[in-house]
């Protein structure tokens, strides 16, 4: 499937006999476009400028004459490539240290507005799978972790699923030595 973007800019104002094109007469490093509604993922683009087959060449080359000829005839076609913004991932758990065999509560936020599939994984058993939702403010959830053993990773990856985009963050509890209580 290919996605078309269809944008328009004003049609020029002829300049006057005798003057060149304004545009003409400088080089243009830099056009900014600002098309809303694409996904992420890669796109072919062109661009066309004065181009025989998209517009009516006897009128913009009447107006601009100077046109007529040039390399490519005002089109310009690559490739472009657009990734999600990187999400907010927190991690945290309650309490930070731990005593072997205790227990601890890892709580997780993904802040994204678009889709992303997670997962929570570590020791103490932790293995969770959710989604945030297109729009939403992204996902908030905990789990308590089965006894801990010694100090442990858990590490929360999310993967934007139009480009296979992989984001990650890892919190490690720590494993404290025991003792005797009094």
């Amino acid at each position: 499937m290919r996605d078309v973007y269809s944008g328009g800019i004003d049609a020029p104002v002829p300049p006057t006999a005798q003057e060149p094109s304004p545009a003409i007469d400088e080089d243009v490093e830099d056009v900014s476009i600002s098309p809303t509604g694409i996904m992420f993922g890669e796109h072919d683009i062109c661009i066309y400028v004065n181009d025989d087959e998209v517009n009516n060449p006897a009128f913009f080359h009447s107006i601009f004459p100077e046109l007529s000829g040039y390399e490519n005839d005002g089109r310009w076609c690559g490739d472009l490539d657009i990734l999600p913004p990187t999400p907010v991932l927190e991690l945290t758990s309650d309490p930070e240290k731990v005593r072997r065999n205790n227990t601890t509560n890892i709580e997780w936020t993904v802040g994204a507005g678009y889709l992303l599939n997670c997962g929570l994984t570590g020791p103490g058993g932790v293995d969770q799978v959710f989604d945030t939702v297109i729009g939403g403010s992204g996902a908030i959830g905990n789990v308590d972790t089965g006894e801990l053993s010694g100090t442990g990773v858990f590490t929360l990856t999310c993967t934007e699923p139009m480009t296979d985009t992989v984001f990650q963050h890892e919190i490690e509890v720590e494993m404290v030595p025991g003792g005797t209580e009094v």
